[in-house]
């Protein structure tokens, strides 16, 4: 008797620990049992875990959501875009609705940088003061800032912001002269971006004893630059004077 109680004992375990199989469903297909259909789930999210700590910063795969599928991180780049392009535009936009007085102030702020050089060049031909002495108006009060290679290549940059964003507003032969100065000026200001890195750098081109652009192996200085400001502004004017014959619709009178 403790024979066959023994035997039909270890039949019940075996029975309780063999997996439980479930009857077909109305479709035909037999379904997992719940605790299958969990260990599935934990090792997809384990797999998906996996990926996302194997993925670099910045990369799609980035996180594992909620519901399994995978964050993309282009979307936070795209609206940080966006927001770049729009400030852009709005930008673009209010300068164009007030275009004409802002040229009026940009053209302001050229004819005083005129005076300085040409305030300096009289100081220099006419007065007969030494180059280092030679200063424009400006270097009457503030000498110091007249030998600032910082001061002259950021008056370069402003013109040169100036041109790039005010050439929006104008159209057909005023706007291939306007862009015509936006390129001498680009020039210009490159030839100060060298003087101003001999400057910070205490190393000068080509061993010279004080900071010098290329095109001034050839041309002085002072001399140098009223060529380029004379060859800015002459455009310039030209595309100044096409903007303002503009009809009364808008467009500009070539003939």
């Amino acid at each position: 008797m403790r024979e066959l109680r023994s035997e039909a004992s270890a039949h019940s375990s075996s029975v309780s620990r063999a997996p439980a199989i479930t009857a077909p469903d109305q479709s035909g297909q037999t379904t997992a049992p719940p605790t299958v259909r969990r260990l599935d789930r934990r090792l997809l999210e384990q797999q998906h875990e996996r990926r996302s700590d194997a993925a670099p910063p910045g990369s799609t795969l980035e996180a594992v959501t909620e519901t399994g599928g995978l964050a993309m991180s282009d979307t936070a780049t795209a609206s940080k875009n966006d927001t770049a392009n729009s400030r852009k535009k709005r930008t673009l936009r209010i300068i164009d609705q007030h275009h004409s007085a802002c040229l009026m102030v940009f053209a302001t702020i050229v004819v005083l940088h005129w005076i300085e050089h040409l305030t300096q060049a009289v100081q220099i031909y006419l007065l007969e003061w030494p180059r280092p002495e030679a200063g424009g108006v400006l270097g009457l009060f503030f000498p110091y800032l007249v030998t600032s290679e910082l001061l002259h290549y950021g008056f370069a940059s402003i013109m040169l912001i100036g041109l790039w964003l005010l050439r929006h507003g104008f159209s057909g032969s005023a706007r291939q002269w306007w862009t015509l100065t936006l390129a001498i000026q680009f020039w210009h200001h490159f030839e100060h971006l060298l003087l101003l890195i001999q400057a910070l750098s205490g190393s000068n081109l080509g061993g010279a004893p004080v900071p010098t652009s290329l095109v001034q192996y050839l041309v002085p200085r002072v001399e140098l630059h009223l060529f380029y400001n004379a060859v800015v502004t002459i455009p310039m004017v030209v595309a100044m004077v096409l903007y303002y014959r503009r009809t009364p619709a808008g467009a500009v009178d070539d003939t």
